[in-house]
């Protein structure tokens, strides 16, 4: 049986967001789905601190770190110029969720773990290297990332499959080849970046992989952009770690994008990175939650995910069923497009 654990705290809901949609509400409608279909007791826990400040400032300019504190020690407020809401206690809560998410790490990388889920809040794949953006203040998969490498993993992959472009996670490796970022988005959604043609710089060209999906795809589509384009990539990277950015907005009932994935759709792509993790990484996979705004299509698309890093058996609880505005249903051109002008398919 698989080792999984799971950082998890009641502090993380201690980063109010007033009427945000990136609400305290989220972590516990989680935890409480995970109780309810008998998972957490299977789960071992993982207990987060704060992020070491030197990792910190190897993704974060040290004057933005300083400026997010000040900022939230004065009571805080909105933080840039667009929707990231703090309060007194998101400073602090954010660097718990990052160093949770290293927590989880660091097991899985000694061994101890197989496999962990990092339940936490606030989110991170927006966060710049220099600003806050999309309710994201640290950059958590990134970091993850980044103590893999000091840890001894010499390539590291991150797949993120937010509805919303990893824009954050993107601008901190664009010129490295050891991490290799992979984007799953709709096309055209805010931030409005991650095209084909953002394939990163120099050394590291070819390790930004975007694959914008067509507004109202679902299941089919992902999991054919998964066969024809996710695992040749991964193949050929040959990573020493998977890490997951697992945002579930793009779950049909979310209300902040148009993508048709449903429950059982989630559960065949964590079930399917188990078996990629297997056959790369000896297992190691780290998954860490993004978005998701829907709180039933959250808690049920995160609990399947989290069932498949125990079991891997492709079976999902859904109590919400497939999209009844119908769906997308194939990526030739998208996949047509990536074969023929992204240097990793096309060298």
């Amino acid at each position: 049986m698989a080792r999984v654990g799971l950082v998890d705290s009641p502090r993380f809901e201690d980063h109010l967001t007033a009427e945000c949609p990136e609400r305290p509400a989220r972590v516990p409608a989680i935890r409480r789905t995970l109780d309810e279909q008998g998972l957490l007791d299977r789960l071992t826990s993982v207990s987060p601190g704060p992020v070491d400040g030197e990792l910190l400032r190897r993704i974060h300019s040290d004057a933005y770190v300083q400026e997010v504190l000040r900022f939230c020690a004065e009571g805080g407020g909105l933080l840039d110029d667009g929707d990231t809401i703090v309060s007194t206690a998101s400073a602090e809560v954010a660097m718990l969720a990052a160093g949770g998410g290293v927590a989880a790490v660091e097991q899985v990388m000694s061994g101890t773990l197989d496999r962990a889920f990092a339940l936490v809040r606030p989110p991170g794949h927006h966060a710049m290297p220099d600003r806050a953006m999309g309710f994201c203040l640290f950059n958590n998969v990134a970091l993850m990332a980044e103590r893999a490498r000091q840890l001894g993993a010499r390539r590291v992959m991150i797949l993120d499959w937010d509805v919303h472009h990893a824009n954050g996670t993107q601008a901190a490796f664009a010129d490295r080849d050891d991490v290799f970022v992979l984007s799953w988005h709709q096309s055209g959604l805010w931030p409005y970046s991650g095209a084909v043609s953002e394939e990163g710089t120099g050394a590291g060209t070819g390790t930004t992989l975007n694959l914008p999906m067509t507004r109202g795809s679902g299941d089919a589509a992902y999991w054919q952009t998964w066969q024809e384009l996710v695992v040749p990539a991964a193949e050929r990277f040959q990573p020493d770690l998977l890490l997951l950015s697992a945002g579930f907005d793009a779950h049909w009932r979310d209300p902040l994008a148009d993508i048709q994935l449903s429950v059982p759709g989630y559960a065949r792509m964590a079930q399917a990175l188990v078996t990629l993790a297997e056959s790369l990484t000896q297992g190691r996979l780290v998954a860490v939650l993004e978005g998701g705004y829907d709180l039933q299509g959250l808690r049920h698309a995160a609990a399947a995910t989290i069932r498949q890093l125990l079991d891997a058996d492709g079976t999902a609880i859904d109590p919400l069923g497939l999209s009844p505005r119908g769906t997308v249903k194939e990526a030739d051109n998208l996949i047509r497009t990536v074969r023929t002008q992204h240097a990793w398919f096309r060298d």
